[in-house]
């Protein structure tokens, strides 16, 4: 994600064309090999292709000209290619000009202003973000609450961060604010999380990411954020089926690629086991620790996946939570008098169902 000034020390300034190139046609193909690089965020290997043919690549330019920018230089000192077109006294409208000037490097300019605003969101400066890894910031994104969904989005969006792995780190999230909350195996529990009041504007009661008080409506946010909901369902029943798993711990070094965001693997699911813990509750744990869950845990984790399989009409998902939650019940549930759990899960499917 290191995208600063200091990767240009060896850009070529001059505009003098070189006399390596033979043709438009080589001239062409130079530009869109850096502009891919540049998109790949492989700033360095750019520079290095553009001093090697001692060519004055426009694209470099401008995502050199975005950076300056969003590292504070005033907009009116910043070199902007010469066919930039927008005005140059705000940055914004200097960030949708350098696009137009460098649109084989639009998805790297892109990038840029994101992370400009994630890190005022973050309260950070753009230099500190830059050095920090993808998922570690999505995270603390994630942690600010329902305001940041959408620029959480926009990032996953711009860094091409894979769909299950954001699921994963969501999904590990929403096991926190549950366990957070006082999840137990007592069915009088069942369907509390759900009811406890609406944070307020000054409240700190609730930095886990999904407030589970929240309405289907607003989950809806969450559950689209790896791109796909039925991803966030398969992370869901992910943390019923088998132990938890720290998305953190991923290598995440890798520079963006051009590879689509990863699907939902139909027709996998079945082949997970269906054996859960019934261990007593446990404290809440850091993410990714092996733990047990307490029954309302698990059933709030059925519920929403239940519903994210819904939102994409994956019925494959849907019949593996109804396959799980018929284990559960005849297993435990009914069996230990848990009748909260039972009605829990009855009404919320009917109303998925009916919705």
């Amino acid at each position: 994600m290191a995208l600063q000034s200091s990767s240009f020390a060896d850009l070529v300034q001059s505009s003098s064309p070189s006399s390596t190139l033979q043709n438009e046609f080589e001239v062409e193909s130079l530009n869109m090999a850096i502009g891919r690089l540049l998109n790949a965020g492989m700033i360095r290997h750019a520079v290095a292709l553009a001093q090697q043919f001692n060519y004055a690549s426009t694209a470099l330019a401008a995502v050199r000209a975005a950076v300056q920018l969003a590292e504070g230089v005033d907009p009116s000192k910043v070199a902007l290619p010469s066919s930039t077109s927008a005005a140059t006294t705000t940055a914004v409208a200097s960030f949708e000009g350098l696009v137009e000037a460098a649109p084989s490097a639009q998805d790297c300019i892109r990038r840029i202003p994101v992370h400009v605003e994630v890190a005022e969101a973050l309260g950070t400066s753009y230099q500190q973000l830059i050095r920090q890894r993808p998922f570690d910031v999505l995270k603390q994104l994630l942690l600010k609450g329902k305001d940041t969904v959408k620029l959480a989005r926009s990032f996953i969006v711009v860094n091409k961060l894979d769909g299950l792995r954001v699921a994963r780190l969501i999904a590990a999230l929403i096991q926190r604010a549950l366990l957070a909350i006082g999840g137990t195996n007592d069915d009088k529990d069942a369907g509390r999380a759900l009811m406890v009041p609406e944070a307020g504007p000054n409240s700190t009661s609730s930095p886990l990411t999904a407030d589970p008080s929240w309405s289907p409506a607003e989950f809806i946010p969450y559950a689209n954020l790896p791109g796909d909901s039925g991803l966030l369902g398969q992370a869901l029943l992910e943390l019923i089926v088998k132990p938890l798993l720290n998305p953190f711990l991923l290598d995440d070094s890798a520079p963006p690629t051009d590879q689509q965001p990863q699907q939902l693997q139909r027709g996998k699911l079945h082949s997970q086991p269906l054996a859960v813990s019934t261990s007593p509750t446990p404290a809440v744990p850091s993410i990714g620790s092996r733990i047990a869950l307490p029954a309302t845990v698990e059933v709030e984790l059925l519920v929403r996946a239940h519903y994210c399989f819904g939102l994409v009409s994956y019925f494959e998902g849907v019949e593996r939570v109804l396959a799980i939650a018929r284990e559960r019940v005849e297993a435990s549930y009914i069996g230990e008098g848990k009748y909260g759990l039972l009605v829990r899960l009855m009404s919320s499917f009917r109303r998925v169902k009916s919705s």
